[in-house]
């Protein structure tokens, strides 16, 4: 596995991105309380803090939450020509080296003091969030515990300290694993599936650049697509217009199990539809000339995520198979 290499400070951050950081993690934080109002939350307040967020909010069940919210940070392992992207977030600013779980239980403990009953983690590419997930506060140290006996049991531990240490340089800390290459999926099955988090959106990154219709442009005749962006994050930059062709070819229909979110959802939801790409973006390092048709299918949300699910990469036919095993008619 080779690791992008870049000149770090004291404090194991690199250089050249600290200010670009601390930008990405405002905007971010001010991306929150907009998302989870968009996912039913009443919130009340959005308390900015010296080193952090809280928000104080009403879930859709009715309950009162205090969230405090954490920022991911995103990395990419290269395999090959392969580009593996990796989330995670951090659950100390520093470690010693003693008594993780002490430490780790007393930064809880502080939390709850002050009455916080869940963890927010967020990320986001360009104004999307493409994943957030709540964390009960109260099974935080048990999920993390839970987590690191299956990176142990995989034989992933030394790998994933490694890419870690690419970020800090003060030692190793407490991290949670939200997205790694699908060899290590069953740590990350771990951590989304653990009895308490609320999974409120997983987007595969090795598809972040999938558009909705709504967000598609027009755009020059040329398709070129899996351009790496020149950013901070290294994402892939999706071709807008290629997705347009996709849809306009194939329809707004699930190609999979014929969704139509008009008819299912009514006017309001109409057109809604995923673009699915069935060669993996993430394999692309450079640029390549794409066939919208060939290329590109449209799939629903739910298809989408068990084309993806474990970290895999379906092929159509094997989700068909899926669906026709538990008795549901496809196209």
């Amino acid at each position: 596995m080779l690791l992008r290499s870049q000149p770090m400070n004291e404090l194991g951050k690199c250089i050249d991105c600290v200010e670009q950081d601390c930008k990405s993690e405002s905007k971010t934080r001010g991306l929150v309380s907009g998302f989870l109002q968009g996912r039913g939350y009443v919130v009340t307040a959005d308390l900015p803090e010296p080193q952090g967020q809280t928000v104080v909010a009403v879930a859709p069940d009715g309950e009162p939450v205090r969230i405090r919210v954490r920022v991911c940070w995103y990395g990419e392992s290269h395999k090959g020509t392969a580009a593996i992207p990796i989330v995670a977030v951090d659950l100390l600013e520093h470690f010693d080296g003693k008594d993780l779980i002490g430490k780790l239980n007393d930064s809880v403990s502080r939390d709850a003091a002050r009455a916080i009953t869940h963890y927010l983690f967020i990320h986001r590419i360009g104004d999307e969030v493409l994943l957030a997930v709540l964390v009960p506060a109260s099974e935080l140290v048990l999920l993390w515990i839970k987590q690191q006996d299956k990176v142990r049991e995989i034989g992933r531990t030394a790998e994933l300290r490694e890419f870690q240490k690419e970020f800090r340089k003060d030692g190793p800390v407490p991290t949670l694993w939200l997205q790694i290459g699908p060899e290590s999926s069953a740590v990350i099955d771990e951590f989304w599936y653990y009895p308490g988090v609320i999974d409120l959106l997983r987007w595969d990154l090795a598809d972040a650049a999938i558009q909705l219709p709504e967000e598609v442009r027009v755009a020059p005749a040329k398709l070129f697509d899996g351009a790496l962006r020149r950013i901070t994050i290294n994402a892939f930059e999706a071709n807008a217009a290629a997705k347009a062709d996709c849809i306009r070819h194939h329809g707004t229909n699930c190609q999979i199990c014929g969704m139509d979110f008009g008819r299912v959802y009514g006017p309001e939801a109409a057109g809604l539809i995923h673009v699915h790409h069935l060669k993996p973006i993430s394999a692309i390092s450079r640029e390549y000339q794409i066939d919208p048709v060939r290329d590109l299918l449209p799939v629903c949300h739910n298809c989408h995520a068990v084309l993806h699910l474990g970290g895999k990469h379906r092929t159509v036919d094997e989700v068909k198979r899926m669906l026709n095993g538990g008795g549901v008619a496809t196209l």
